[in-house]
């Protein structure tokens, strides 16, 4: 299964138009927040199925704040990270993925890419409009299966800003 992750997109249909040309090829997208309501253009635009939690940009009625799906055969909790303050450290957040028994913890917030795997594996996919890092703007593919892996892209390029293979218990 292929899982299109993005974050922070807040309100910039543009770069999130280029976003879904990257994720064209994905099953469903996961939009981990800010702003929630673009999760509902983004619904308009693809076939894929949208699953989205708010972010601290949006009103607390907007939305859930936080999803566990159950993908293919992972548990993945979809949260902002705002509430756990991954600004500061990723510490709550981690522990929030073992309290919801989460295989991955799919976060935004902090508009930087990044890949963790420590027991739980931990992917934000950046932010496709206000990126905070030297890979711009940013987007993600998680692959499961027997090849499992996730991939961060640039909506620039197309091409991989990181990439890692994941093993999962």
């Amino acid at each position: 299964m292929k899982i299109g992750l993005i974050s922070d997109t807040h309100g910039d249909f543009h770069s999130m138009q280029q976003a879904l040309e990257l994720l064209r090829d994905t099953d469903c997208i996961l939009h981990a927040g800010d702003l929630y309501q673009d999760s509902r253009w983004l619904s308009t635009q693809t076939h894929q199925q949208i699953e989205a939690v708010i972010g601290n940009g949006d009103p607390v009625t907007a939305g859930p704040d936080h999803q566990l799906l159950k993908l293919d055969h992972l548990n993945i909790l979809l949260c902002h990270g705002h509430i756990q303050r991954v600004q500061h450290s990723l510490t709550s957040l981690y522990y929030f993925g073992l309290e919801k028994t989460a295989d991955v913890v799919i976060f935004g917030h902090t508009h930087v890419p990044l890949v963790l795997q420590q027991g739980l594996v931990i992917i934000n996919p950046g932010s496709t409009s206000r990126p905070r890092s030297e890979h711009g703007c940013t987007c993600g593919i998680l692959e499961t299966g027997t090849d499992s892996a996730v991939t961060l892209l640039s909506l620039t390029t197309g091409q991989p800003v990181v990439y890692q293979p994941l093993q999962f218990q």
